[in-house]
């Protein structure tokens, strides 16, 4: 991709042309009518065929030209092109598909061909590195310059679940009714009483001590 220096250096020499200009009027009109025929581009060659650019694609598919005199200053130049032909989709490390996390998920999004952008619930991104710490759901899906994609959703939940009807340490004689939740919304996995598996709502008869 073309860097923001050559561009900077274009622009650059553009302005130092106004202002020599600007310093003598009749040398100014015949210069800024010289200016005005001056074909001012910038060429590159890349070595694959060019999908996208905002630039012209010459004949052989790999060259573009831009026109500096019809880009703004503030416009980054920019060309896409395939990197091979693989049919294989995005890859992701970091995190699985259809798990629940209890911290921030550090993504990255590996791909044969060269990434073309990745959707994050209703976001889209053209990084490749995504740290997300948020509670909630992400549906991600990753698209490669060959139109291939691939999807993964997990869950990231940090709030621990809630017990009501005892409190750790404390001794009950009478019978307990022990219920528990989890508000983050990745379900309870297990829960257990001294060691023992049990359920929400169960009502306990014999005395105990909750640890």
């Amino acid at each position: 991709m073309p860097s923001d220096e050559n561009t900077d250096e274009v622009f650059g020499f553009m302005d130092e042309l106004e202002q020599m200009l600007e310093s003598n009027d009749e040398f100014s009109q015949k210069m800024y009518e010289e200016i005005q025929n001056m074909d001012i581009r910038m060429s590159m060659t890349f070595p694959y065929s060019v999908t996208k650019t905002n630039g012209s694609v010459q004949e052989d598919h790999k060259t573009v030209v831009w026109d500096m005199k019809e880009m703004d200053k503030s416009e980054r130049l920019y060309a896409l092109f395939h990197t091979s032909n693989s049919v294989s989709a995005p890859k992701y490390t970091g995190a699985d598909n259809g798990k629940n996390y209890n911290t921030g998920v550090s993504l990255k999004i590996t791909s044969e061909n060269l990434l073309n952008q990745v959707k994050v619930n209703d976001e889209t991104t053209q990084s490749d590195t995504l740290f997300l710490s948020d509670e909630g759901v992400y549906n991600i899906k990753a698209y490669d310059i060959n139109g291939n994609s691939s999807r993964i959703t997990f869950r990231i939940d940090k709030t621990k679940p809630t017990v009501s009807g005892v409190k750790s340490g404390k001794t009950y004689n009478a019978p307990r009714i022990i219920k528990f939740s989890d508000k983050g919304g990745s379900g309870i996995r297990s829960a257990t009483l001294n060691g023992t598996s049990i359920k929400s709502g169960k009502k306990f008869q014999k005395r105990a001590r909750i640890v």
